[in-house]
């Protein structure tokens, strides 16, 4: 006989995949590792891929003249005239004016200190920021405070900040809000508008800074940000813990012309009010639409970045809002039609304007992005531009969670029907305790029906279908990270281990299973089916098609095969790429020069396989660019990674990658043997 399981244990042990309840989200992966540091899979409405691309700074540089620079990217030099996917960037660099140069200020910092805002100690964040705020306020201007919990109260008048005295009295109210009640926000916001009103000058940079940790009254808080933006009065909003309302938070500084801001820790709040404050609160220019037309021989597949709207020959986006030394980025995903084209094409063209600070129009010259369009396949496997790879790889983190959590959450749905089915049969029988065991094991073989095996059946199915996209798509991070010498993607990472973790105890895997499963293989991508110089030839030509200047000196590290860093299939592609470049007109640095260097400076061939290593060697040798190579052995093929630096810059320009067929030609050229691998 079947063993028998007390029924109120049973009911108690069901799946408890939803115990804590929904939690709220955020946009970025900032928020989300610490969400998933707490054992909660993102909800997947409350993740934005537009703000897992922006979290990034891609360094693009200040403009060297005018209020922005707009800077373009590809994810390939090289186009298939067989068609393929391709990827453009556009990052937006707004000049930065020192703060003490910017035009007055009159703000109003909005305060949550409901009960919630005890914990983690995020009102101690606060009030330590403002002490770091109030130092760096100017004499001319203007400051109000508003906290609110169930109701709101001003504790400081918007006062022009003059005088010694009325910054101690700023720092005293700061410091004398204490935590408590519920939160209100649209009282809160009414508030620091009417306190921005009291002192409103058109000259002045007229803005609410709101924060909140938590979810409240909000009805009517879109159309008051709407009515006071048109008024030329902006809001910013900061969330910080877990249960803020992240799309309002998003949706009431779109709608207000600012900024939103999540927040994690004490440091970053501290910078948020230090020298990032000017990057929520004072504009560089506004109403700026930057519209990507493309050919005709080109398709938008997808975007991201702002509000924007598609048309027949491409798409426009709107930043409302560009703000001091901010940094924007958008992301487009193309196809390429199949095309007898060849040599250098356009792939799209960008037309931009907007609104300076004055209120002068101002329309920018268009700018060209065209790429060289090849015969045949495309050989370079994955994005080679290095910025691209970083901005493509947040997007697909994003899509991948959203992803993860649409399957998560939707397993609540069977869970409660196994439940509802099982407390049917419950409900039937309050004197289970005094049925014979013959009957217990009755009632038993109920609630263990074909019916609620299925169900379980599918929510196990689900949820491995769950850990193994989080695998597949931290191997395929793993991997973008390896382009970009191991650099980026750590809080990404770390929150696709927790997922594991997470997934791993829900499908009870032990701590071995659990262990087992956060180690994953490479990618494997399938090679096609080239002769290897076409290999070759194609990654040093997406490589060559980085650099601006011909005329330039170019040393080449000898890639590197771990085990065997001098095999022959080593030598031979140190021997291409030094006839490529010299095909090229580049002037290549002797291969014992190079030698001479590494033996003064006691290092290895490895060792260049650093970049910080590589670019200090190329200085040395008083070279323009620097490339370095990596050779990776798999059992069906072998992955050639390689590098270009600039050395002026310390820019890595381009990361092309080869999947090329293991054979008989490349075993021996590597020297494996049928064990090596």
């Amino acid at each position: 006989m079947k063993k028998i399981i007390p029924l109120l244990v049973l009911l108690m042990t069901a799946r408890m995949l939803f115990c804590s309840g929904q939690q709220e989200g955020a946009a970025s992966s900032t928020h989300g590792k610490y969400l998933a540091g707490n054992g909660i899979i993102i909800p997947p409405g409350d993740i934005h891929v537009n703000g897992y691309i922006a979290q990034l700074d891609y360094s693009y540089r200040l403009p060297e003249s005018g209020d922005f620079a707009v800077y373009t990217y590809k994810g390939h030099n090289q186009i298939s005239n067989s068609g393929q996917n391709e990827t453009i960037q556009i990052g937006i660099k707004a000049d930065k004016t020192p703060f003490e140069d910017l035009p007055p200020l009159n703000l109003s910092f909005v305060i949550d200190k409901s009960g919630s805002m005890t914990s983690d100690e995020k009102l101690d964040w606060v009030k330590e920021s403002f002490d770091i705020f109030i130092q760096r306020v100017r004499d001319i201007d203007y400051v109000s405070l508003i906290v609110f919990d169930n109701e709101s109260e001003t504790i400081f008048t918007s006062t022009r900040m003059d005088s010694q005295e009325k910054r101690s009295r700023f720092s005293a109210a700061v410091h004398s809000i204490e935590a408590g009640g519920g939160t209100n926000l649209i009282a809160g916001l009414e508030d620091g508008y009417t306190q921005v009103m009291a002192n409103y000058r058109s000259e002045y940079n007229n803005r609410v800074l709101f924060l909140t940790d938590g979810v409240g009254k909000s009805e009517g808080i879109i159309d008051l940000a709407e009515t006071f933006s048109r008024r030329g009065i902006n809001v910013s909003t900061i969330g910080v813990g877990t249960n803020f309302d992240v799309n309002l938070m998003i949706d009431l500084a779109k709608a207000g012309g600012g900024s939103s801001r999540f927040i994690s820790d004490r440091d970053e709040m501290r910078e948020t009010f230090g020298d990032e404050l000017d990057r929520m609160i004072v504009p560089a220019a506004r109403n700026l639409e930057i519209a990507l037309e493309l050919p005709q021989y080109i398709t938008l597949d997808k975007t991201w970045g702002y509000r924007n709207r598609e048309s027949r020959n491409g798409v426009s986006y709107t930043i409302p809002t560009l703000h001091n030394g901010d940094y924007e980025t958008i992301l487009a995903d193309l196809t390429v039609q199949p095309n007898n084209r060849t040599g250098q094409n356009m792939v799209a063209k960008i037309r931009v304007e907007y609104d300076d600070v004055h209120g002068n129009h101002i329309i920018l010259p268009d700018i060209e992005i065209s790429s060289d369009f090849i015969d045949g396949p495309q050989p370079v496997f994955g994005i080679s531009n290095y910025t691209v790879i970083r901005s493509s790889t947040m997007k697909f983190i994003g899509e991948r969670l959203i992803e993860v959590g649409q399957i998560y959450y939707s397993i609540k749905d069977i869970n409660d029907e196994v439940n509802a089915k099982r407390y049917e049969v419950f409900n039937k029988r309050e004197d289970i305790e005094l049925l014979s065991e013959e009957e217990q094991q009755k009632v038993f073989d109920e609630i263990t029906s074909d019916t609620i095996s299925e169900l379980e059946d599918r929510i196990k199915n689900d949820l491995n279908e769950a850990i193994h996209i989080v695998k597949d798509t931290k191997r395929i991070v793993l991997n973008n990270k390896m382009k970009l010498d191991n650099i980026g993607f750590e809080d990404e990472l770390t929150i696709l281990d927790q997922y594991i973790e997470i997934l791993g105890k829900e499908l009870e895997f032990t701590a071995e299973e659990i262990s087992r499963s956060l180690t994953v293989e490479p990618v494997t991508p399938a090679p096609i089916d080239l002769p290897l110089d076409s290999y070759i030839a194609a990654m040093l030509n997406e490589l060559i098609s980085s650099i601006t200047y011909r005329e330039s000196a170019i040393a080449v590290s000898p890639f590197n095969q771990e085990g065997n860093p001098e095999s022959p299939f080593s030598e031979y592609l140190n021997q291409s790429a030094q006839m490529e470049f010299v095909s090229k007109g580049f002037t290549v640095i002797e291969r014992g020069k190079l030698n001479e260097i590494l033996k003064e400076q006691k290092l290895s061939l490895s060792g260049l396989v650093d970049t910080d290593r590589a670019l200090d060697v190329g200085k040395l040798l008083s070279v323009d660019y620097f490339i370095t190579g990596t050779i990776i052995p798999t059992e069906t093929s072998v992955i050639v990674f390689s590098r270009l630096m600039d050395v002026q810059t310390s820019e890595i320009l381009s990361v092309a990658q080869v999947v090329i067929p293991m054979n008989s030609e490349i075993r021996s050229l590597m020297d494996l043997n049928k064990g090596d691998i």
